[in-house]
């Protein structure tokens, strides 16, 4: 997570490859999926970002950082052109998770009057 939040894509590629490696359970883990997430976003991997999302989606449950995952979908989705997904993904995240951060983002992204 320093690495992510330092810019430091290729350090954190590796850390990452080499954590799921050397513990296999890792690529399951909703964290990891997370990390991933963000490391495609931050290397502008949109095309990538999209796909890792909607996987999460399916495994997260009804974990709160569903929330951040649904704001990756609807932002990657509009950048992608993929109207109807950022659509149906902004329409779950203001229903399901309305008081969260991500939501809030979303609402002064993508709803500015």
């Amino acid at each position: 997570a320093i690495l992510l939040s330092h810019g430091h894509w290729e350090d954190a590629q590796a850390a990452l490859d080499r954590l799921q490696l050397e513990v296999p359970l890792e690529r399951m883990s909703l964290d990891t999926g997370l990390l991933s997430l963000e490391l495609a976003m931050g290397r502008k991997e949109l095309q990538r970002a999209f796909y890792d999302g909607q996987t999460l989606l399916a495994v997260a449950g009804a974990d709160p950082r569903q929330s951040e995952i649904l704001y990756t979908e609807v932002e990657t989705g509009q950048a992608l052109g993929k109207k109807d997904a950022a659509q149906k993904a902004l329409g779950h995240l203001l229903k399901d998770f309305p008081y969260s951060e991500a939501a809030a983002k979303a609402k002064d992204q993508w709803l500015k009057k």
